[in-house]
C-alpha cells in the first residue's frame, strides 16, 4: 500500500493496471491487486459481495445529505472515514438486494418521536417532538431518504431506486411539534409509481464551527399504493 499526498491531475479513483487508487479522508491509496485473482462464485460469496454493495450504496447516499458525514466524523465507530464507518455499521444488516428498517443513515442519537407519516407520490409528510433535542436548535436540517423497492412490473425500471430530499428548518416556530412536508419532483413521483415498497429513513442534523448534532434516524417500511 502506498499514499499519494500531492497529485498535478486532482484526485484519482479506480483501477490502472493492476493498481486501484482509493480517495480516503482526502488522501489518494494505492494497493496492489494480487494476480490471478481467482472470483468465488460460491452462494455464500455472491451474498457477501451483494451485501457489501447494498452497504456501499447506503454510504454514498448518506453521505449526500448535509452534515451526515461530520456525523459519522465525530463518531468513535471503527473506519477510517465517513464513508467506510456507514459501510461497517451496515454491512451484516443489509439484505444482497436491498436495505431493510435495520440500516441507519445516522449513528444513535439523541431521541427522535415521530408522531406521523405518510408517503404518496406526490409527498412525505411527517410529524414529529422537538422536546428533546436540547442543542439541535434552528436552522437545522432535515434529511430523508427513500429506498423504493420490489417493482411492481420488472420490466419497467431498474430493481432498487434512491429519493433523496433535505430541508433546513428555520422557521422560527418553537412549538413542541413539528411538521414537515417533502414535495416528490415529477421523476420521483414517477418512480414512486413503480414500485410496490419503500423503506424511509429521516433524521436531524446540526452542524456549527465547534459541534455536531443528530438525531438517532426514523425508519420505517412503507407499502406504496
Amino acid at each position: 500500500m502506498a499514499e499519494i499526498t500531492k497529485s498535478v491531475i486532482g484526485n484519482i479513483s479506480g483501477t490502472l493496471g493492476n493498481m486501484v487508487f482509493r480517495n480516503i479522508g482526502g488522501k489518494v491509496i494505492i494497493y496492489t491487486r494480487p494476480h490471478n485473482q481467482k472470483i468465488s462464485y460460491t452462494e455464500k460469496s455472491v451474498k457477501n459481495r451483494g451485501k457489501f454493495g447494498m452497504a456501499s450504496l447506503l454510504s454514498t447516499n448518506a453521505l449526500w445529505f448535509p452534515g451526515i458525514k461530520e456525523v459519522w466524523n465525530s463518531s468513535n465507530l471503527e473506519g477510517r472515514s465517513a464513508y467506510t464507518k456507514i459501510i461497517k455499521f451496515n454491512a451484516k444488516s443489509v439484505e444482497a438486494d436491498r436495505l431493510t428498517i435495520k440500516n441507519d443513515i445516522v449513528p444513535i442519537g439523541k431521541r427522535l418521536t415521530v408522531n406521523s407519516f405518510s408517503l404518496t407520490s406526490e409527498k412525505f409528510e411527517i410529524d414529529f417532538n422537538t422536546d428533546n433535542f436540547q442543542n439541535i436548535t434552528q436552522p437545522y436540517n432535515a434529511c430523508l431518504l427513500i429506498f423504493l423497492y420490489d417493482l411492481k412490473n420488472p420490466a419497467t425500471g431498474s430493481n432498487h431506486y434512491f429519493i433523496k430530499d433535505t430541508l433546513i428548518v428555520n422557521d422560527g416556530i418553537t412549538s413542541e411539534n413539528k411538521t414537515l412536508q417533502f414535495i416528490m419532483s415529477n421523476t420521483y413521483s414517477a418512480e414512486i409509481s413503480l414500485y410496490n415498497k419503500a423503506v424511509i429513513f429521516f433524521a436531524l442534523t446540526k452542524t456549527t464551527s465547534k459541534e455536531v448534532y443528530w438525531t438517532t434516524n426514523f425508519k420505517t417500511e412503507s407499502l406504496l399504493t
